[in-house]
């Protein structure tokens, strides 16, 4: 679920950057803003929805968030089908992971 918190705080944080009160205003405004009709916002692919962000690269940059960006960007809403039980110093890293990608969006987002 930790995926999820990452998803939204990238959303709530576009709402916010864009003036929007829900998920159908925000991706109205992106629509046109960005002259991109088919635009979706109802996806849980954390690249595409954090390169929504102004200043995403920006952000990218921070040698902290990227390392802990390429563990959580390998979320998948899957996960928590699938039978295989991780590796627990895996699942560990993960956590600590969204932990700093939370902390580095609160900060510069």
């Amino acid at each position: 679920m930790a995926g999820y918190a990452i998803e939204c705080i990238i959303k709530a944080r576009l709402m916010t950057c864009f003036d929007a009160l829900t998920l159908d205003q925000l991706q109205s405004k992106l629509r046109t803003r960005l002259a991109d009709p088919e635009l979706k916002l109802r996806v849980h692919s954390l690249d595409q929805l954090g390169a929504l962000y102004p200043r995403w690269k920006e952000i990218c940059q921070d040698a902290r968030f990227k390392r802990c960006w390429a563990a959580v960007r390998s979320w998948s809403v899957t996960w928590r089908y699938e039978r295989e039980v991780q590796d627990e110093l895996v699942a560990k890293r993960f956590l600590e992971s969204v932990r700093e990608v939370l902390q580095c969006i609160q900060r510069r987002f």
